[in-house]
């Protein structure tokens, strides 16, 4: 299952952006009024029509159901706008000749479908594809912000983990913010069995990025001891692995990293008025600058003015190392 996170959905898009002008990129536009489980093969949206000047949801068209960590795009095959149910074909994100519904939706869901001119859930989810691969967290395998489960090996001493002059463990994982330590250990030579420390006194910064254990009793394993803590060499070679959860809550993303993805998402957008990507487009006596000049270095010359505003709210999320 191809994995589509998406962190701001079209209500909330439509909602931070109300006069942008959206004509053909929205055929149906709706919410879940049930539930739908994991494999289910129909929808019931709140109305299956479409507002004035749209054609609504329509057979033969993708259906993007934005749903942060979930989200998918499953193929309509049919519509019964009288109930307001969508048939669905294949699922066009899961593969292997999967159909309907790969997750389980609550009520509510964003469902939306395109127009003539593309559609306003893809370019969501590319908007939030671009924002986590700027924030650069994770790894180029996985660099979603959504709050999971994740393990890591880390290299010791390095900027991400190192034991400090009190011998105690700091770790700084590569996704953040941290919100929970569920297990730790340190494997002090190649092949050599780990040595497992308790969690429970791990101690996290303000900011989420930064775990401190300051007293690393073992739990399994051994190695030369004091007063039943883990003395190690501070500057030999070691390696730290760690089990811990990490990122954003699917319905708690912050406003400002929102904020970024519709931003980021009007530049995309802003593509069906400036095809060639130009810094400036005249058009009779319409001139738009897509890009401000002469600002004394606070704008790349290379960045517009959304994706100036875009990559200003998302700094207190971007990994400042490797």
């Amino acid at each position: 299952m191809a994995t589509l996170n998406c962190y701001l959905d079209v209500p909330g898009f439509l909602a931070s952006q109300p006069a942008l002008p959206l004509a053909g990129l929205l055929g149906g536009n709706s919410t879940l009024s049930q539930a739908c489980a994991a494999g289910a093969t129909s929808l019931t949206v709140v109305s299956a029509g479409g507002a004035a000047g749209t054609p609504g949801f329509q057979p033969g068209t993708a259906c993007y159901l934005l749903d942060g960590p979930w989200s998918e795009v499953v193929q309509i095959t049919a519509v019964n706008t009288t109930a307001g149910v969508l048939t669905l074909g294949a699922n066009l994100t899961a593969g292997g000749g999967t159909t309907g519904a790969f997750y389980a939706h609550a009520t509510g869901v964003s469902v939306s479908s395109g127009g003539t001119l593309g559609a306003l859930g893809d370019t969501l989810l590319a908007a939030s594809s671009w924002a986590e691969e700027y924030c650069q967290q994770g790894s180029p395998q996985d660099r979603g912000l959504f709050a999971t489960v994740r393990t890591e090996k880390l290299i010791m001493p390095s900027t991400r983990a190192y034991i400090d002059r009190g011998y105690g463990l700091v770790l700084r994982p590569h996704w953040y913010p941290v919100t929970a330590l569920s297990a730790v250990a340190i494997e002090y030579a190649p092949g050599a069995a780990s040595t497992t420390f308790t969690p429970t006194m791990a101690e996290f910064d303000t900011s989420g990025m930064l775990i401190k254990v300051p007293r690393l009793a073992p739990v399994t394993g051994g190695y030369p001891s004091l007063g039943g803590f883990a003395i190690y060499n501070r500057g030999a070679d070691a390696w730290a692995s760690i089990t811990y959860t990490a990122g954003f809550a699917p319905d708690a993303v912050p406003w400002r990293f929102r904020r970024a993805v519709s931003f980021a998402a009007r530049e995309l957008l802003a593509y069906a008025q400036n095809p060639t990507g130009a810094a400036l487009v005249r058009q009779g006596d319409v001139q738009i600058m897509a890009r401000l000049r002469g600002s004394g270095g606070k704008e790349s010359s290379a960045d517009t003015v959304f994706l100036t505003q875009a990559k200003a709210f998302l700094e207190p999320y971007r990994a400042f190392f490797a």
